[in-house]
């Protein structure tokens, strides 16, 4: 009976954690990026990889969290709406990174 309650209420919590995680990403890559941090070839590898399930992931999330949203009758209130304004700013991040060639 706990796990399932402890599943339940990750079910609930699992997307604005992943929201705010995306954002935590491409904000340290656009970081590494603008101050010209060299990290070793194996973190430059781990980077590359993830970056791509990353952008995936935001699309994915951001539709999710949109029927979710529509769902709750387009509410200010709800972890949805926070969940899409962290994944908007993502975008927009990478979007002003890839503009401005950081």
């Amino acid at each position: 009976m706990y796990s399932r309650l402890i599943i339940e209420n990750m079910k609930k919590n699992i997307q604005p954690i992943l929201s705010v995680l995306t954002l935590l990403y491409f904000s340290t890559l656009v970081f590494l990026s603008y101050k010209n941090i060299k990290l070793n070839n194996f973190l430059d590898a781990i980077f590359e990889l993830i970056t791509i399930p990353f952008i995936l992931l935001t699309i994915v999330l951001l539709v999710i969290n949109f029927k979710k949203w529509s769902l709750e009758k387009w509410s200010l209130g709800t972890k949805s709406f926070l969940s899409i304004l962290f994944l908007i700013s993502s975008i927009t991040l990478m979007v002003f990174a890839t503009i401005y060639d950081i």
